[in-house]
């Protein structure tokens, strides 16, 4: 049978790769037509998924139908939003319910196929739904795959003993980004838990600088600036990221500033400026070195940040108990809200107070409940006047500087202030863990900033993933009610499980008294098993609600206790515009230059160097993989390669590809040498003997560490000599204790030291 080439690619065999490796194959304005014929199932399949993934939906196989013989005469090609989800009631057992997707779509293209060849009878290509942001097609199921020559790069890190997530970051970087590398990190890992294959994984301070100009020409909202001493040294710097300023537009209102962390080499102090985001995780805004924590240092510091904002700050910034830290923020921040960290505050109690917090019910009973739970300044006060009461406590020096810093760290002072869910710079601490991945013991400047930055994409494509989820619709508890599909529609998906929980909760809210005050509705609600009462007060004319305890104001989302006025008394359907921070939305991000920004970056990397050869690279291991197949396909490959070389080098002779690239390359040595001749020198090495790169401990946790470090068990005696060694203290030792013991080990490594004051021994390591 006589049948018309397919004009879409060539398909003399079948390709078997990322998505992302076809899309040279299907132009941007391509389009199906009817009688369009290909030569194989995946011929079809690799073209339309091609199609689909450039337009943002993706593609499921759909029917099939054969003839009596056995051969395929009919398939389908679906929208992957084809149908419907199953519906199935709520599993509390199961950890995560997963999101629906599916929205009964149409769009599908339908094959005939005879004698082999898949000839197009059916295209449609109308969609009820909206496609795929450009920045997020890569997460579509259909255009994740790892190919094979990925699968063997990974077993040879293996070998050498990277550890996988390196290992997936080294093929991010190869492909030019992880979108561009066709699967997810959760496909590799899950690919690698398939296998059961385990994995392991210098003028520093003006490297550091020409560093960052390169990045500042890759990205012109790139910011950094340093700081010297009187001898040219480096003492301070700091810089942010493009996207941070984006981010610092949309979500800056909170900031944590965390100084608690270290580097190894020259011992500076790391400074992390660190945000929430709209699905409640971290995101950074930028980071800061200092080799000091003077007051000075401080100021310069929150200076260059602000400079770097275009003069935003925050309104509430959340900091440990330092005194200096203090000062800088009502120098440089005076309107900015300064709260202290909850979890240092608890720490620094422990050290201070280690007589009250052995007592039981000190901690229980009094300092939680005034760290945590006081819900107005008359509950703190009557709280904290019982504690110095019961515990005579009121002469110490430590428990009067806290209570005269009550307005910065107990919640019963701050209701009215936006705090975005944060309680305590743990959130902060808890990104310290991207900095003890670092592989060197002694790393440069230019390494941690480059491991920095590494982690950033990654935290970034988390964040474009949670995007990507929020597609989907979350599991609404009460169908039926209006407030709760509202918020499904327009929080993202954690912020709605927030909101939910308040829902149910209003649930169990009782009004126990009403009163009209003009157009004021006031409603004293109570809970049957909590002594406590709040008050809320709705205002008809202007639909303005405020509750006694102050939900929206510190959290951005509404309290139960309004919910329960607004659902059941009040009879809304919706939650009121005035209620709804646009932080906390799925359109936080719109409108404030995101898209603008990647395209910018998208364009700038299109036309580098470093990512054409990354594109070359990509397809040259494909064909590669399939020359390693024979001696013949070896030659065929070979044979191509002399003729690709050959035909480069004419063009070079002829064209200035190769000067210009030269000149390109001069420049960038010359401005490194031109920044040389400033001076700039390292920082002083302050590093000492035994450092790590851990967190500052406290001496409390020092001390427990010296306590675990010296702890150790008796080794297992034979039955005649199991004889406790000291019954009663030591009048009551026995000296022939040993006598069973047949064992070459001396007295001295069964001996342990004598604590006469306890009555009992302390087990030691050494005597």
């Amino acid at each position: 049978m006589e049948y018309e080439k397919p004009t879409i690619k060539s398909a003399d065999h079948v390709i078997k790769e990322p998505i992302s490796h076809l899309m040279h194959h299907v132009t941007s304005n391509f389009e199906f037509k009817i009688g369009m014929i290909f030569v194989s199932e995946e011929d079809a399949y690799n073209t339309y998924n091609t199609y689909a993934i450039m337009k943002g939906f993706g593609v499921r196989r759909g029917t099939k139908r054969y003839l009596r013989n056995g051969d395929m005469n009919r398939c389908v090609f679906h929208c992957s939003n084809e149908g419907y989800s199953s519906t199935r009631p709520l599993n509390e057992e199961r950890k995560r319910e997963r999101l629906a997707y599916r929205c009964g779509c149409l769009a599908r293209i339908r094959f005939k196929i005879e004698n082999g060849i898949w000839e197009i009878i059916e295209f449609n290509d109308l969609h009820n739904h909206p496609f795929v942001q450009e920045n997020q097609r890569h997460f579509i199921s259909s255009a994740r795959h790892i190919p094979e020559v990925n699968k063997s790069i990974s077993s040879s890190l293996v070998d050498v003993g990277v550890k996988p997530k390196m290992t997936f970051r080294y093929l991010s970087g190869e492909a030019g980004g992880i979108a561009n590398l066709g699967y997810t990190e959760t496909d590799f890992n899950n690919y690698m838990q398939k296998s059961r294959q385990t994995m392991l994984s210098a003028g520093d301070a003006q490297t550091l600088i020409d560093h960052f100009k390169n990045l500042q020409n890759e990205d012109t909202r790139f910011f950094y600036t340093f700081q010297l001493d009187n001898d040219g040294r480096m003492c301070n710097f700091l810089w942010r990221g493009g996207v941070s300023k984006l981010h610092f537009d949309c979500f800056g209102d909170v900031i944590i500033f965390d100084t608690t962390y270290r580097t190894n080499r020259y011992n500076m102090i790391c400074a992390p400026f660190v945000g929430v985001n709209n699905h409640l995780k971290n995101i950074f805004f930028g980071c800061a070195f200092m080799t000091d924590e003077s007051t000075s240092s401080f100021v310069w510091v929150f200076k260059s940040f602000l400079d770097s904002m275009g003069g935003k700050a925050p309104k509430t910034i959340f900091t440990d108990q330092a005194y200096a830290i203090g000062l800088a923020i009502e120098m440089v921040f005076p309107s900015t809200v300064h709260r202290l960290c909850g979890w240092h505050i608890e720490k620094n109690a422990k050290e201070n107070t280690p007589h009250l917090f052995k007592q039981v019910g000190f901690k229980e009973k009094y300092f939680n409940k005034l760290l945590w739970d006081c819900v107005s300044e008359i509950e703190f006060e009557l709280t904290w006047k019982n504690m110095v009461d019961e515990w005579e406590c009121g002469e110490n020096t430590w428990l009067q500087r806290l209570y005269n810093l009550r307005e910065k760290w107990c919640p019963a002072f701050s209701r009215c202030t936006f705090s975005a869910d944060i309680k305590s710079t743990q959130r902060s601490e808890s990104t310290n863990r991207i900095f003890n991945e670092m592989g060197c013991k002694m790393m440069s400047l230019t390494e941690f900033v480059n491991h920095y930055e590494s982690k950033l994409v990654e935290m970034r494509n988390g964040e474009t993933e949670d995007d990507y989820k929020n597609r989907g619709k979350p599991k609404i508890l009460i169908s039926d009610c209006g407030i709760l599909n509202h918020a499904a529609t327009i929080y993202t998906n954690t912020i709605f499980f927030r909101f939910q929980e308040e829902m149910l909760n209003s649930i169990s809210e009782e009004v126990v008294n009403f009163s009209i005050e003009g157009a004021s509705r006031v409603y004293t609600l109570q809970r049957s098993e909590d002594k406590r009462t709040h008050i809320v007060q709705f205002d008809s004319s202007n639909h303005q609600t405020v509750c006694s305890c102050h939900k929206f104001e510190t959290l951005g989302w509404l309290c139960c206790h309004i919910l329960r006025v607004f659902n059941t008394d009040l009879r809304f359907h919706s939650i009121p515009m005035e209620f709804v921070l646009s932080r906390w939305t799925k359109t936080a991000k719109y409108g404030l230059g995101f898209d603008d920004y990647f395209q910018q970056k998208k364009n700038t990397l299109s036309s580098s160097a470093t990512t054409r050869l990354n594109r070359l690279t990509k397809k040259s291991f494909a064909v590669m993989s399939m020359g390693a197949a024979d001696d013949v396909t070896e030659n065929i490959v070979n044979r191509h390669l002399d003729l690709a070389r050959a035909e480069i080098i004419s063009y070079q002779g002829n064209s200035s590809v190769t000067v210009d690239a030269i000149t390109c390359t001069q420049e960038d040595i010359q401005v490194g040498a031109l920044v040389n001749e400033k001076g700039i020198l390292d920082p002083i090495k302050r590093r000492k003997k035994g450092d790590t790169n851990s967190r500052l401990k406290s001496s409390l946790e020092k001390m427990k560490k010296r306590k675990r470090k010296y702890h150790m068990t008796l080794p297992q005696l034979p039955v005649q000599a199991s004889k406790p060694p000291f019954v009663g203290g030591a009048e009551n030792f026995d000296p022939n204790w040993m006598s069973g013991i047949t064992s070459n080990l001396s007295l001295c490594q069964y001996m342990l030291p004598f604590n006469k004051q306890a009555g009992g021994c302390v087990l030691a390591n050494k005597y």
